[in-house]
């Protein structure tokens, strides 16, 4: 129940895209399956959102806002370049390679040999994706420019905003 009525619009707004979402059927590819589980996220972190603020927790908000934004931002993508789907893995991959490397670094994991070796594991399972991806022109530093003609991934990004709260 929203904390004051000036939320229960978001409310209203959360239960239709529920009922949305339950009558949902995906089509079985990749790009589909991702983008269904980006609208998932992003319904869940509006949900998270609102909890947030009607449990008095406002100022921690935006901290959802942001990721919903990055999570549409994705799904933008996805929808506009199925391909892109190769660089959310490569995101993925390579993020995951970085914390395995660091945690199994740091000083509470040397005498950890059951926490170190799921790392290893983990960290060599996400290698090869990671390499692969690289190896087709991914990485961070890979201009994107999927979507519509002349419309460059930054410049989509840069046209949301944050609502006021």
């Amino acid at each position: 129940m929203p904390s004051s009525d000036r939320f229960l619009p978001a409310h209203n707004i959360k239960a239709q895209l529920d009922v949305l979402l339950l009558q949902g059927r995906v089509q079985d590819s990749g790009e589909h399956r991702v983008a269904a589980t980006l609208c998932l996220t992003i319904a869940e972190q509006f949900a998270a959102t609102l909890h947030l603020i009607d449990g008095g927790f406002s100022s921690h908000a935006p901290v959802m806002v942001r990721s919903m934004l990055e999570g549409y931002a994705n799904l933008l993508n996805v929808v506009s370049d199925p391909a892109f789907v190769d660089q959310i893995r490569y995101d993925n991959a390579r993020a995951d390679v970085v914390l395995f490397t660091e945690y199994a670094t740091d000083s509470e994991m040397w005498n950890n040999t059951e926490a170190r070796e799921t790392l290893a594991r983990w960290k060599a399972d996400a290698e090869p994706v990671h390499d692969e991806l690289e190896a087709k022109g991914y990485g961070r530093k890979r201009p994107l420019t999927t979507g519509p003609p002349g419309l460059p991934y930054k410049a989509r990004l840069s046209s949301l905003t944050t609502p006021n709260l």
